[in-house]
């Protein structure tokens, strides 16, 4: 049977199990969105913007474990996406992105709305291909799914010329894949898993570091069983926190530019490769596991942890500190899927929100891309409508995708999204505070034209002189149809928390209102090393 270009990539989206699929329609995938009208088993997300399309459908593949699926039209369509792309491919998150493209015969012509976004995003996707037949069609998709879904996961670009797309051709969708030098391993080499245990055996100072492969894997149970047996700690990357509950006495705290004074010092040298996915890998390692006598070792880490506790009191006397807004957090939600966007928060996240079973924890954390939070918390939530999603989000990141809040409210979405405001672009601000003799050039977001010659932009004239914010996140919110909650006293954290999760039939905002001069300790700065690591605020 003869079917045109675009009736075939709904049925492969159909054979691929394949439920919702974020779009934005334009002159170069009109066709597709056409064909996508009259089938009832794909839902249609349309957002605000391409880059909280692409982040969304992020959203939807990180907390589901599926492929998150992107149509969008040519030029600047295209061009939208290629943030997330990034990000996705950093993460190893598994995307395949449809592209709208002008026709074969005028590629290369500078025709209108044309780019070439395979030559784009080659360097930061895990493959990317413009069809130039349409026999070629239905094998190409059944490819991209292939590639991004295995092996280590990432996203995968399909750019559809107008053409081919509206081309009458074959309808047949192949049912396996043969790609001659894509050949992922599937199994883990065992000669390899036993010599890691042996050097873990002969360790004196045995550690786990855990990346995002144990969350990306979903492998947190069969992880947390191999811990209980070998009695060694763990600490683990932004992407890596909620491997193990963070109240698990072998859990030690996160590695890096924030991370816990008690992991400092280890240099991370690949001795023993096992290249496998995290969950395959653990089922190895768990029967040929032993336990180990880490006593003495786990007792050192915890006195450095008494010693230099992670903390982060308010800089003002009675105003909210990042730790207490955590507090209450973790006393009103106590399961859910938890996202972050990028900069202060999202560090405060990683110390201070409690993991669990129960519990997921969603963030950027190889690109760190700002504006990523709340158009993933829409894709998390769309993937698992029975489950709390919460955004945790600073004043400036949210404002980068803003608009998908009226997605949220159009899908009538109950996601809670707690905004941190400090005033300023808080992460730049405070390494300007560290590191460049208190410059603060361009992290200042109360800042008007006539602040000029009256401020040096490190708030000392709060809130004298200093203009209201804008926006105003709560009026903000209810001009979009969401509700809105503004918190400027401890003691109203609870409150708030509470009374957004009565909100159902739409989002929530809660802005938290805290003291610019609250840092992330402790802190690395970049390029340093780990045991250069500052405790203590400068301010």
């Amino acid at each position: 049977m003869q079917i045109t270009g675009s009736q075939l990539i709904i049925n492969s989206l159909i054979e691929e199990g394949v439920d919702k699929i974020f779009a934005y329609p334009g002159g170069y995938d009109k066709d597709i969105f056409d064909a996508l009208y009259h089938e009832k088993d794909i839902e249609l997300i349309l957002p605000r913007h391409e880059q909280g399309l692409i982040h969304a459908a992020e959203g939807y593949a990180r907390s589901t474990g599926k492929v998150g699926v992107c149509l969008v039209t040519s030029g600047p369509g295209a061009t939208n996406l290629v943030t997330g792309i990034a990000d996705a491919n950093y993460d190893g998150i598994p995307l395949v992105c449809f592209t709208g493209q002008v026709a074969t015969s005028v590629i290369g012509n500078d025709a209108f709305q044309e780019v070439d976004i395979v030559g784009i995003t080659r360097t930061i996707s895990k493959y990317s291909t413009t069809i130039r037949k349409r026999d070629d069609l239905g094998r190409a998709i059944k490819e991209a799914f292939y590639i991004a879904r295995t092996g280590k996961p990432g996203p995968v670009i399909v750019d559809l010329p107008s053409n081919i797309v509206s081309e009458i051709g074959p309808s047949e969708y192949p049912e396996t894949v043969n790609i001659r030098g894509y050949k992922p391993s599937t199994g883990v080499h065992i000669g390899q898993i036993k010599k890691a245990l042996e050097m873990l055996k002969n360790a004196k100072k045995p550690l786990f570091l855990i990346g995002g492969g144990v969350n990306i894997s979903h492998a947190n149970e069969e992880f947390e069983k191999l811990i209980n047996i070998t009695k060694v700690p763990v600490i683990t990357t932004i992407m890596g926190k909620g491997a193990i509950p963070t109240k698990h006495p072998f859990f030690i705290g996160n590695v890096g530019m924030h991370g816990s004074y008690a992991s400092i010092s280890r240099n991370i040298v690949v001795n023993i490769p096992i290249v496998a996915d995290a969950k395959a890998a653990i089922n190895e390692l768990i029967p040929l596991a032993q336990e180990l006598d880490t006593k003495k070792w786990v007792n050192q880490i915890k006195a450095w942890n008494k010693e230099y506790p992670v903390t982060a009191p308010s800089s003002v006397e009675g105003g909210i500190s990042p730790q207490a807004i955590f507090k209450n957090l973790n006393k009103a939600f106590t399961e859910g899927i938890f996202l972050t966007d990028v900069g202060q928060h999202q560090m405060w996240t990683t110390q201070f929100l409690e993991m669990n079973k129960n519990k997921q924890l969603i963030t950027s954390g190889g690109l760190g891309t700002m504006g990523f939070g709340l158009s993933a918390a829409i894709g998390a939530q769309l993937g698992n409508p029975d489950k709390r999603v919460v955004c945790i989000a600073g004043d400036g990141g949210v404002q980068m995708t803003i608009q998908e809040l009226a997605t949220a409210v159009q899908l009538e979405l109950p996601i809670t999204l707690v905004i941190i405001n400090n005033g300023f672009l808080g992460m730049v601000r405070q390494m300007q505070q560290f590191f460049h003799d208190k410059n603060y050039s361009g992290t200042c977001l109360r800042k008007r034209k006539s602040c000029e010659g009256k401020c040096n932009f490190d708030g000392s004239n709060i809130p004298e002189c200093c203009p209201p914010y804008t926006p105003d996140f709560i009026r903000l919110a209810e001009s979009y149809g969401a509700y809105g909650i503004r918190v400027t006293d401890e003691d109203k954290l609870s409150d708030a928390f509470e009374e957004a999760k009565k909100n159902t039939d739409a989002p929530t905002i809660i802005e938290i209102l805290i003291d610019f001069k609250d840092v992330v300790l402790p802190m690395v700065q970049g390029g340093k090393a780990l045991d250069n690591m500052l405790l203590e605020t400068n301010y």
